[in-house]
């Protein structure tokens, strides 16, 4: 057993021993069940306001490899908050279990509420998506018109994030994984509203980046078109844009 395991294991016993902590969780890919042999060990305490100095300055020094959390139910709820620069690390929390819960659920309550898109934004974030999508599946178009064929890439793989993150909220209001995460949450939790096979979108979204770009950027307009109407959001695909950008002939030549 290394210094980092060893680490690890004492602070989760500790945890287990002590009062004034009220939960711990294992988090990063451990925690989601996606290690590998250079995993570190994240992890997260949750512990009473009282107590958080007392264990800022206990756990300051940790091995390289061990990454702890250290959070009070109020903290952790203002953490990442929707709309806030840290955003982004929402996807962290997403996926995981708390290994002891001295709340009574409320600490599992708060990760799975942080681990997904607020309900009252979901639509906001599905529309404002879906229309980032289509401005840059539009420009990558525009570029290709005028045989930029690095800029018609590049814009091209920008359409990548906004397209994932209107088809993983429309799915229980995910959010989009860290890539390293992609194929492992696509078949571990399939999005069963998607006509396309994990293959097929993987294979497609790389063909951004490809003398195929064009192609395969018809191609997840098509689906776009398909799945969003049918959500409710056939208005967007009525605009000049989208219907520039889904007129645009599939047989040009990049």
């Amino acid at each position: 057993m290394d210094g980092v395991e060893q680490a690890f294991l004492e602070i989760r016993e500790a945890a287990r021993q002590n009062e004034d902590i009220q939960g711990f969780v294992l988090t990063g890919s451990r925690g989601k069940g996606f290690e590998n042999a250079w995993s570190d060990y994240d992890f997260a305490l949750f512990v009473s306001d009282e107590a958080l100095e007392k264990y800022q300055e206990q756990y300051r020094d940790l091995p390289s490899g061990a990454h702890l959390y250290l959070f009070t139910l109020d903290s952790f709820r203002e953490r990442a908050a929707w709309g806030s620069p840290m955003e982004w690390e929402r996807y962290t929390w997403a996926r995981l279990s708390v290994d002891f819960d001295r709340t009574g659920g409320l600490i599992q309550q708060l990760l799975d509420e942080k681990g997904t898109v607020p309900a009252e934004h979901t639509q906001a974030h599905i529309r404002y998506s879906l229309n980032w999508f289509l401005n840059q599946v539009y420009h990558s178009i525009k570029c290709l018109r005028v045989q930029d064929r690095v800029a018609h890439r590049l814009e091209a793989a920008e359409a990548t994030r906004p397209f994932l993150q209107a088809l993983f909220a429309t799915h229980e209001r995910r959010l989009v994984p860290y890539y390293k995460y992609l194929r492992w949450e696509l078949e571990h939790y399939p999005l069963h509203k998607l006509s396309l096979t994990v293959d097929e979108l993987l294979n497609t979204l790389e063909q951004l980046l490809s003398e195929d770009s064009h192609r395969a950027q018809q191609k997840l307009l098509a689906e776009a078109q398909r799945l969003f109407s049918a959500e409710g959001f056939v208005d967007l695909f009525a605009q000049y844009r989208a219907r520039f950008v889904l007129g645009y002939p599939t047989s040009v030549e990049e």
